[in-house]
């Protein structure tokens, strides 16, 4: 995109930033709006490529692009009310369901340190201790992060703080390499 373009550059910022726009905006959504907001997670549908392909660049420029579905959308993104929609419906859902690089939204959004997902998630019985992508696990991911308000839910949980896997190895290790005393 040129950003020296005016166009180019809003189109940009509306693709970066409409998702923490929606999260302070405090709705009231109806099915109606959650119809257009799941044509935008769709990750088959028309709308989904455009706009996740200019915010994956804009907030993440060094890793190649997840495929993704809208569980880890709403996870990643913060959008409870999505999530919570989701999860009440009898919409087919895989809690623990993997991206392409083996991510489950309970690791998107433990990585991001997104508390009130998490814990609906962990309601919900995602598992905990699922293994896969980068970080190994939803508790590593959170501990090389250094959010504490997550470890300790996932512990609760019955996060397996020895479990092994990931680029750090384990939990121990991504808190220290993350530099969270805390965490560690």
């Amino acid at each position: 995109m040129d950003q020296d373009d005016p166009i180019e550059s809003f189109v940009a910022y509306a693709a970066e930033h409409w998702p923490s726009h929606l999260q302070s905006a405090q709705l009231i959504v109806d099915d109606g709006f959650m119809d257009k907001l799941f044509q935008l997670y769709d990750t088959a549908g028309r709308g989904h490529p455009p706009w996740f392909a200019i915010y994956w660049k804009a907030t993440r420029p060094y890793g190649g692009r997840p495929s993704v579905n809208a569980l880890h959308l709403t996870a990643l993104l913060r959008h409870e009310q999505a999530l919570s929609r989701l999860l009440q419906t009898g919409y087919e859902l895989d809690i623990d369901a993997r991206d392409d690089n083996g991510r489950t939204a309970l690791i998107w959004a433990s990585e991001y340190g997104h508390e009130r997902v998490v814990q609906m998630l962990l309601d919900k019985g995602a598992d905990v201790n699922a293994q896969g992508d980068f970080y190994g696990n939803a508790l590593q991911a959170a501990s090389y992060r250094g959010h504490e308000g997550v470890v300790q839910m996932l512990l609760g949980k019955g996060a397996d703080v020895n479990a092994q896997g990931g680029f750090y190895g384990n939990a121990l290790r991504a808190a220290s390499n993350g530099s969270h005393e805390k965490v560690v």
